[in-house]
């Protein structure tokens, strides 16, 4: 729904107790003029179990804001902790203006903590990727955060427009999806794997011809993770597998 140039409902989550709902994430902020938030939302119920209205818990806005990095685009969470993407942008002609092309927006995630006292969610970790990542330098528009997911100890972070360098000469667009681990003690997140088309088939990065059609398939469009698996989708119009 549009209200205002909110364009509330575009990503939707939820744990036991909670309704996570997006605002605008999708949308270029220098022309709607309406920053990207989150609403955390309770559900109440009467003593039969009917719901009965829906509280405004809490709204999350980003603590380290770039317009147009799309905060909010991807959202997962459970009982202990919220995972909110903000994939960036490619680069992409800002015809409000001057028409000229705009340079790419670096992603980035913002892991949330609840707080069981005060009942709200406090910012725990921010990965960016314009920061090196386990000793890698990711491009500007690889759209870091584009999905997330969440599970008890894990998150995954799907990065669709993730390029890499295999022969030494030539880059592909495959995709890729960054695993990030919970140190239960310290309540840290941190790199845990990388996983890409190299995971899955290292024969096609010894074979062109493959490597041509795999390339820009967006693997990480989707990801979801259970407590032992991992589930990822690519979108693919040449490529028979596309989860």
């Amino acid at each position: 729904a549009e209200v205002n140039n909110e364009f509330i409902g575009f990503e939707l989550a939820s744990n036991s107790t909670e309704l996570f709902v997006s605002r605008s994430s999708h949308k270029r902020e220098d022309i709607t003029d309406v920053s990207p938030k989150v609403y955390v939302y309770k559900p109440v119920e009467n003593a039969n179990g009917i719901l009965t209205t829906v509280l405004l818990r809490q709204t999350i806005t980003q603590i380290s804001h770039t317009v147009n990095d799309g905060f909010g685009y991807s959202i997962d969470a459970n009982d202990d902790w919220l995972v909110i993407g903000a994939p960036g942008r490619d680069y992409y002609f800002n015809d409000h203006d001057t028409g000229q092309l705009k340079p790419a927006i670096p992603g980035k995630v913002y892991i949330y903590k609840k707080n069981t006292e005060t009942l709200q969610w406090d910012l725990n970790t921010t990965i960016d990727s314009s920061t090196q990542i386990n000793n890698e330098v990711l491009g500007e528009n690889s759209r870091f955060g584009f999905s997330v997911s969440i599970n008890d100890s894990y998150v995954a972070i799907g990065c669709p427009r993730d390029r890499e360098l295999v022969d030494g000469v030539n880059e592909y667009e495959f995709g890729s999806v960054f695993i990030y681990s919970l140190d239960s003690d310290s309540e840290a997140w941190t790199f845990n794997q990388k996983i890409d088309y190299s995971d899955i088939d290292p024969v096609a990065f010894n074979n062109f011809g493959l490597l041509e059609v795999m390339d820009q398939q967006l693997f990480g469009y989707k990801v979801d993770l259970s407590n032992n698996s991992l589930l990822v989708s690519f979108i693919s119009s040449d490529f028979p597998f596309q989860v």
